[in-house]
C-alpha cells in the first residue's frame, strides 16, 4: 500500500512531520510526501517539492492531502480515495469547512487535527470507510454570462 502527501502550494509543515513520524511507525507502507513551500523536510521516507501533474501520476495511492479546494475537488472528481487534513496554520479558515463539507457528505475521512492522523493508521481507517462518490454539478449559465460580458464590454 502506498501513501502519498501533497500539501500544494502552502506550506504545512506539521502534516508533513506527522507522516514522516507515521512512516517510520508504519514501515510496511510505501510513502512519499510533496512538501510545498514549507521547511520541514522528511527523514524517514522520500520527498519531493511541488512537481506539475504530481496528484495524477499518484492514481494508485491513497492520498493524504490538505483541504485546498483545488486538491480535493480535483481528487473528487477522479474518485482518488484520500485523507483529508485541514490545514489549520492558515490564517483563513476555508480548509476547516471544505474538510466539514468532507465529512458530513461521506467524501473522504477527515482529520481536523493533525494528530488524529495516527488513530487512522493505527485503525486502518481507508479499509473500512464507506467513500461516497462525489457528483459534480456543471454550472450550466457559462454561456450566458459570457454573452453579459461581451455586451458590457462593446
Amino acid at each position: 500500500m502506498k501513501f502519498v502527501t501533497t500539501v500544494g502550494t502552502t506550506a504545512f509543515d506539521s502534516l508533513i512531520e506527522k507522516v514522516d513520524t507515521l512512516s517510520d511507525k508504519f514501515g510496511e507502507f510505501e510513502f512519499l510526501s510533496q512538501i510545498g513551500p514549507g521547511t520541514y523536510q522528511p527523514h524517514n521516507h522520500p520527498w519531493v517539492t511541488l512537481e506539475k501533474n504530481f496528484l495524477s501520476r499518484h492514481r494508485d495511492a491513497i492520498l493524504i492531502t490538505h483541504c485546498g479546494a483545488g486538491t480535493v475537488y480535483y481528487l473528487l472528481e477522479e474518485r482518488i480515495p484520500f485523507i483529508a487534513v485541514p490545514n489549520l496554520e492558515r490564517a483563513d479558515t476555508h480548509q476547516i469547512e471544505l474538510a466539514q463539507f468532507l465529512h458530513q457528505n461521506s467524501y473522504a475521512p477527515v482529520c481536523f487535527d493533525v494528530e488524529d492522523l495516527s488513530k487512522v493508521f493505527q485503525n486502518r481507517t481507508w479499509e473500512t470507510f464507506s467513500f461516497v462518490p462525489y457528483e459534480k454539478d456543471n454550472f450550466f449559465r457559462a454561456d450566458e454570462i459570457r454573452q453579459k460580458i461581451y455586451q458590457w464590454l462593446k
